[in-house]
């Protein structure tokens, strides 16, 4: 029985919206606070050169570990017992730590949404691709077949394309971008003529046709308004850099689809053949319910980032 299998069959509630994940009561089992162990200086935070924020664990001689700080829950020698499972179903070790699956972070279930993983079970001289969701109806797949036919798939979108449906697509997609932009001109019309308006204010107040209450009234309006518009115009032109944006993938998928999996094949590495998938593909979804007949195949959908 796994970890998720026993949370569940022992009643206990996962914490949040979200079901029990291996990694979730994986983190539980080794949290040295169920001992009255309190653990300082685990984690490791560091910048690369862009700014952005790593995480890495530390050499556990560098943690800083206060024993006995509470009244632990439960004793050490089961707490040893849970560690030595737990070291001896450990998937990797320090030296094995390459990506293994070229697919990671791409294909996730049809029903429940999570990323499939890959996994060698015991007795199964084939890896698995399964969602490791506790009680998701998905069944699992081996996963070379599910390689296979994603590669099967793309190379068939890439030389059965329509060109009236690629076109048809550019139409509506145009359509959309010039509405984008009729309405981004409209704004700013908008905004040019409140900017008029305030102007005509200080000249009606200096006239005395407005009193000063009067003027702040119909100033603190106009100021609402234009604020608004901004944010509105703001909105408008980044959906129109996002459609741009789009134009260029569109242009280029196909023919970088046409090549696909021939540069798929040649990649040496599984990481090379994910950062290649990835560039292509947005997502995978996986179908292969529970109750389907044993010899009713797979399904996947595809969505290319265009």
């Amino acid at each position: 029985m796994g970890r998720i299998a026993i949370a569940h069959n022992l009643g206990i509630q996962p914490p949040g919206d979200h079901p029990w994940e291996s990694i979730t009561v994986h983190d539980i089992l080794e949290n040295e606070a169920y001992i009255g162990n309190i653990v300082f200086g685990k984690r490791k935070y560091t910048k690369d050169s862009s700014g952005r924020k790593h995480i890495s664990i530390r050499p556990r001689d560098e943690w800083i570990i206060v024993e006995h700080a509470h009244e632990p829950i439960i004793d050490l020698e089961l707490w040893n017992k849970v560690q030595q499972v737990n070291a001896s179903n450990a998937y990797h070790t320090k030296n094995d730590l390459q990506l293994k699956n070229p697919l990671a972070g791409v294909v996730r279930c049809g029903v429940c949404g999570k990323t499939l993983i890959r996994r060698n079970h015991h007795g199964r001289t084939r890896a698995m691709y399964l969602c490791n969701i506790y009680r998701c109806p998905t069944r699992m797949t081996r996963f070379e077949f599910v390689e296979e036919r994603l590669m099967e798939q793309l190379s068939h979108i890439a030389k059965n394309s329509p060109s009236e449906d690629i076109m048809l697509q550019e139409e509506v997609h145009q359509s959309e971008v010039d509405s984008l932009q009729k309405q981004l001109a409209k704004a700013e019309e908008k905004t040019q003529r409140i900017a008029e308006q305030k102007d005509k204010l200080h000249d009606l107040l200096e006239q005395e046709v407005y009193d000063v209450a009067t003027f702040l009234e119909q100033s603190n309006k106009l100021t609402d308004a234009s604020t608004n518009l901004t944010r509105t115009i703001q909105t408008l032109r980044e959906e129109i850099d996002k459609a741009e944006a789009q134009d260029k993938r569109r242009e280029n998928i196909l023919p970088a689809l046409s090549h696909f999996v021939e540069e798929y094949n040649r990649c040496s590495s599984a990481d090379a053949k994910n950062q290649l998938l990835k560039a292509i593909v947005e997502e995978v979804r996986y179908y292969r319910h529970k109750d389907w007949p044993f010899d009713r195949p797979f399904e996947l959908e595809i969505y290319l980032r265009v």
